[in-house]
């Protein structure tokens, strides 16, 4: 049934670029189906802070024009996902922060509850101070001491040294891996992808 399901899919997509998310032991069958790995993504583990402040750097994503999370996001994807991203930022049980900077966005990420716990994703921001607001705004709307997990692009060393920072644990990793050219992204700017299953 899975490779029925697989053969569907990338009919369906032939003809595109198709990026996934590999295990690192399903690795070199992807490679034999055309994929070529890009960069590796750790899931970190931490805990929640349950301190519920956003401090005074951070401000809702509500009170951020929509047009302008909308434009931040798509210097972080290959293609625009405006129906997907006002889904995604309006989930139940959620918390959407943002960060601005002389009223323009430098960073936004989103906290959200998980089976076990809570993730961050995605987390973007202009810089590692930025990411490092939002990221502790985030984990304080995590109840204290739940886990909770950040996947970061391995590419992006001051990502791995937030992770550090704040005594994550790594738990997972995947291969990041495109079946055509690879897409140019900010992966500096990237402190946490959005998802595995979704990019």
């Amino acid at each position: 049934m899975g490779i029925g399901i697989w053969n569907v899919g990338m009919k369906r997509l032939e003809g595109r670029n198709i990026g996934l998310d590999a295990v690192l032991e399903q690795q070199k069958l992807y490679e034999r189906m055309g994929f070529r790995p890009c960069y590796r993504s750790v899931r970190y583990q931490g805990v929640g802070i349950g301190a519920r402040s956003n401090g005074e750097k951070t401000k809702y994503l509500s009170e951020v024009p929509m047009e302008d999370i909308l434009a931040y996001d798509d210097l972080y994807f290959p293609v625009p996902r405006h129906v997907f991203i006002k889904s995604w930022i309006s989930q139940p049980e959620a918390i959407a922060l943002g960060v601005l900077n002389e009223n323009e966005l430098a960073g936004y990420g989103f906290l959200r509850k998980c089976h076990q716990g809570y993730k961050i994703a995605p987390l973007f921001a202009n810089d590692s101070e930025v990411a490092d607001v939002l990221f502790s705004a985030l984990c304080g709307h995590a109840p204290k001491g739940t886990p909770v997990f950040l996947d970061i692009p391995e590419l992006n060393s001051a990502a791995l040294y937030l992770a550090k920072r704040h005594r994550m644990s790594s738990v997972f990793e995947t291969v990041r891996m495109y079946n055509n050219e690879i897409p140019r992204l900010p992966m500096d700017r990237i402190f946490g992808i959005t998802s595995f299953e979704l990019g």
